[in-house]
């Protein structure tokens, strides 16, 4: 099943969904463009979350919302960590460094 299938699959009957309090959309694998933001926001939904990490987020950014990801191994203080203003940054420098270290397309390896 593609992923616009299963985006459209979980917006088609989004009355039922936003009936019992679901306000909220988390896009399938993360994947997400301006397209699928607009379905999502046409189908009522509040906002979104995508898989990007981090904290901050600009009123414009309601359908991409980044995250800050907590599982059972998280600690107190690195979830305090988490929603400090330097764990964005701390996100965003990593994501710079990550896209440095790609070749550029068209640019030989050797």
């Amino acid at each position: 099943m593609s992923f616009r299938t299963r985006t459209q699959a979980q917006l088609s009957n989004p009355a039922s969904l936003l009936s019992a309090g679901y306000t909220s959309f988390a896009y399938p694998y993360g994947n997400h463009n301006e397209l699928t933001q607009k379905l999502v926001d046409a189908a009522g939904y509040r906002l979104a979350c995508s898989i990007r990490r981090g904290n901050l987020h600009a009123p414009a950014e309601l359908f991409r919302l980044k995250r800050a990801p907590v599982d059972e191994f998280t600690s107190l203080g690195r979830f305090r960590r988490r929603l400090s203003p330097l764990y964005d940054l701390t996100c965003r420098l990593q994501r710079f460094r990550r896209g440095l270290r790609r070749p550029a397309a068209g640019r030989e390896n050797g």
